[in-house]
Order: C-alpha cells, then structure tokens, then sequence
C-alpha cells in the first residue's frame, strides 16, 4: 500500500511538473516576462536607480559638510646641531651648538570643522535642479525601452503565430502533394498519364518538402527570436495557445487624433524637452563657478 501511495505521488509530482513546462504562453504573460526579464530593460532600470541615487547626492549640497579628525601616536624627535663660524683676520674658528632631546614624545591630536553654504549665485539649486531632470530623462528612457520591448515582443508572438499556420498549411500541401503523386502513379501504371504528369507530380511534392522544411524553420527563428526578447535561453520551449487572427481591423482613430496623442506622450519628445532644462541648469553652475559664494565655516581643534 505504501509503495502504491509513493508511486501516485510522484506520478502527481511527474504530472504537475510537465503541466507547469507545457504552460501555454499567452501574448499578455509574454509582455510581463518581457518586461520583468529583458536585458534592456534591466540595464535601464540600473540606470534609473544611478540616476535616482545621483539626485540624493545633490541634495546634499544644501546641508553642512562636517569633518573630524584624530590622531593618536608617539612622535620621535631627533636633536638638531647648529653651526657658527667666526673668523678674525686669518684665523677661522668653529663652534657647534646641538638643540633639542632625543627622546619619544606620546602625541594626541583631535579637529573638527563644519562648513555651511550660504549664498552661491544658485550653484547648488541649478546642481539639484539637474540631477532631478537627469533621473527624469533616465524614467523616460525607460518608458522608450518598455514601449520598444512591448512592440517587438507583439510582433514576435504574431510573426510565430504565422509561421505555425505556415507549418499546418505546409503539411496540407504536402498531403495534397501527396494524394496527387499516388495517383498520378496509378494513372501511369494504367496507361492515363504521361511520363510528363507524372515527373511534374514528382517535382510538386519535392517543393512541398521544401516548403514545410522552410517553415519548420521559420518557427525555430520565431522561437529563438521571442525567447530572446524575453530574457530566456535559446533552448527555452514553450507552446502557445489556438489564435485566429481576425480579417478585419477595427477602426482606428483619426490622423489628427492620433498625432496629438503621439507628440503628448512620446517619451522621446518629452526626453528632449528636459535636455532643454538640463542646458539651462548646467548654464547657471558654469556662471556661478566664475563668482565668489559665501560659506560658514567653524574649526575647533584640541592637542
């Protein structure tokens, strides 16, 4: 009894695994996987957080700089000799003096400093102000990738849509091929066709072959090309569920529409507008550096 409740279970654990690889995979679970594991995307997202982390760091220009030191140690001081040379007509005379002890000294030293800006002609604003554009530009570059990502995994899924429908078209025509090369061959035998009929039966299936063959293929370079959209090995398999494609389009807005939506919301219009602000905010930091700022200071320092 015990060995037939093992044997269900792993035929259960067996199914279960085999179901879950054979998921089907439909275009919406295509376009999450693309955007969770492509590495464009990736790397845009890694850039984001730069971009982000950048503007942290100028926020810091606002606050004070603070800065201590300390430094603890024995400090060796070795005697130093002065010279002295006098000399009266002909006669030099040298007389040597040595200073100091030649001995260790223990050393304990301590400082600390805080400098505040106070007016810079809006260095630090311009300096913030840019890195807040800049990670702006890296979200919208981000958008572009999404949108670019999102575009070519749709066409992959439906380019290996059609290469599938190719294959099963394919196969008919090499059925059709087939049957008529079958019967060519008993019309032959019988007498009722010519040689002629029967190579050009011949010569009808061998492009059949050819044909499927072709679209054998296409369907691996669909696969290879989606898996590489979404992140996956070459190697991935995966199947994808029935889909008809409809005969007709539903109506699309009109130009006019179309064109203002376009120039509201694509990123690229919207990347080069904020360059637009980035040259001015840099144009203020390189104009401040050329006047003085103001800045509190404070030093303490203890021996």
């Amino acid at each position: 009894m015990k060995k037939l409740v093992l044997i269900l279970s792993l035929l259960f654990v067996a199914t279960t695994i085999s179901a879950f690889a054979e998921e089907a995979l439909t275009l919406s679970r295509a376009l999450d996987i693309a955007k969770s594991n492509n590495p464009s995307i990736i790397a845009q997202k890694k850039k984001v957080d730069i971009a982000n982390a950048s503007v942290l760091q100028a926020f810091g220009g606002f606050l004070p700089t603070i800065k201590a030191d300390a430094y603890t140690g024995n400090s060796y001081q070795k005697p130093s000799m002065v010279s002295f040379t006098t000399t009266v007509g002909t006669v030099s005379s040298t007389q040597s003096f040595i200073t100091g002890f030649d001995s260790t000294l223990y050393v304990k030293k301590a400082s600390f400093s805080i400098a505040q800006p106070l007016f810079n002609w809006g260095k630090i604003s311009a300096a913030y102000d840019y890195a807040k554009l800049d990670s702006n530009v890296a979200n919208e570059e981000l958008k572009k990738k999404i949108s670019e990502i999102e575009f070519s995994t749709i066409s992959a899924y439906l380019a290996l849509i059609k290469t599938f429908k190719l294959v099963v078209l394919s196969e008919q025509s090499l059925n059709m091929a087939e049957t008529l090369l079958n019967q060519t061959q008993i019309m032959f035998s019988a007498g009722t066709a010519n040689k002629s009929d029967l190579l050009r039966a011949k010569l009808q299936k061998s492009k059949a072959e050819i044909a499927l063959m072709k679209a054998k293929n296409g369907v691996e370079i669909s696969k290879n090309n989606l898996n590489n959209l979404l992140g996956n090995s070459l190697d991935d398999n995966f199947s994808i569920p029935p889909y008809e494609l409809e005969e007709s389009l539903t109506d699309l807005p009109n130009f006019a529409s179309l064109l203002e939506t376009g120039t509201k919301n694509r990123p690229e219009i919207r990347q080069i507008e904020l360059l637009i602000e980035m040259t001015k905010a840099m144009e203020t930091v390189a104009r401040a550096d050329l006047l003085p700022s103001i800045a509190a200071v404070g030093n303490y320092g203890m021996d």
